[in-house]
């Protein structure tokens, strides 16, 4: 039986559709079918992600009503509940996106400064952990309103890093 999501993805809503067929788990995003199998590695927050046949490395952490979630140098943020009859997604959200570290590290570089205006992709800065550097880009666009970490300073999974207004 399929189970029918609301999703919202760096603030874009979607509906989505998982099903456990005998093959195994799949998911409708937009009128497309994905074979998906999601596994934890046995490390808290790693998660083996293979879509379609190609795999991919997720840091993901759990947060009230979604998650944030890191593949390759791209942070997401996902919130997911189930379809209400009758209910529209919710517009797009207008106002404050505050990127949150997505795992622990030490910030290698801040790519941008408060009043800087930033274009969603754009890199805003670079987290070093386990000897990888790890670009984390803006969901969206807007005028950074505040940057609170800087070059050298240890950072822990969910901390504030920048705010976007």
């Amino acid at each position: 039986m399929a189970q029918k999501l609301a999703l919202r993805l760096n603030g874009t809503s979607a509906e989505a559709e998982v099903s456990s067929d005998p093959e195994g788990p799949r998911v409708r995003l937009d009128d497309r079918w994905y074979d998906v199998d999601f596994v934890p590695t046995g490390r808290t927050g790693l998660y083996s992600l293979l879509v379609n046949g190609r795999s991919f490395e997720v840091y993901a952490q759990p947060r009230a009503g979604g998650w944030d979630i890191l593949i390759g140098t791209r942070v997401f943020e996902v919130d997911a509940g189930p379809v209400r009859p009758g209910r529209q997604p919710a517009a797009e959200p207008e106002g404050v996106w505050v990127l949150r570290s997505p795992l622990s590290g030490i910030v290698a570089e801040v790519a941008v400064s408060v009043g800087d205006e930033v274009s969603a992709g754009q890199v805003l800065l670079v987290i070093e952990s386990m000897k990888m550097k790890n670009e984390l880009t803006a969901a969206r666009g807007g005028t950074v309103a505040e940057v609170q970490v800087r070059p050298g300073e240890r950072v822990d999974r969910g901390v504030a890093l920048v705010r976007i207004e």
